[in-house]
């Protein structure tokens, strides 16, 4: 069993659409700068009413045949653990938390997409990707 986007109310969007506007733009700048990235039957957009919220992947116009791939991303192109190739600095800091604290591939995963986000934004191979993403809330409760 796998997961299949579902289509968007009135979903009428070609395949390998994006949305408007800023997000829109990041996306497809991140897409066309990223050999490899393809969206197939599928387009990206807001769910509009459906999901009330945020950027998602739908069925296009024509659907998705059953086991169809419908986004192809290239392993290099994945943020994980092995993504500390490309931040030697960061690399040596996750090196001594390791070594410290033991291995935590989830924590190590979060130190990641914050120094992206947040550090190397301006040389990041996912600096248009990120973009796209809305703004970070960081709630502290007592």
């Amino acid at each position: 069993m796998g997961f299949f986007p579902r289509p968007a109310e009135g979903a009428a969007a070609e395949a390998g659409a994006l949305p408007a506007g800023r997000t829109g733009e990041a996306l497809g700048a991140w897409i066309a700068a990223s050999d490899g990235v393809e969206l197939e039957g599928v387009y990206l957009g807001d769910g509009g009413a459906m999901e009330g919220r945020g950027v998602g992947v739908f069925a296009a116009r024509g659907g998705l045949d059953e086991g169809e791939a419908y986004v192809s991303v290239p392993w290099r192109l994945v943020m994980g653990t092995h993504s500390l190739e490309h931040s030697p600095e960061l690399a040596a800091v996750m090196r001594q938390l390791r070594a410290e604290f033991g291995a935590d591939d989830k924590s190590v995963l979060l130190l990641i997409l914050l120094h992206e986000r947040f550090v190397s934004h301006h040389d990041s191979p996912w600096r248009d990707y990120l973009m796209a993403r809305p703004p970070v809330k960081i709630v502290c409760s007592s």
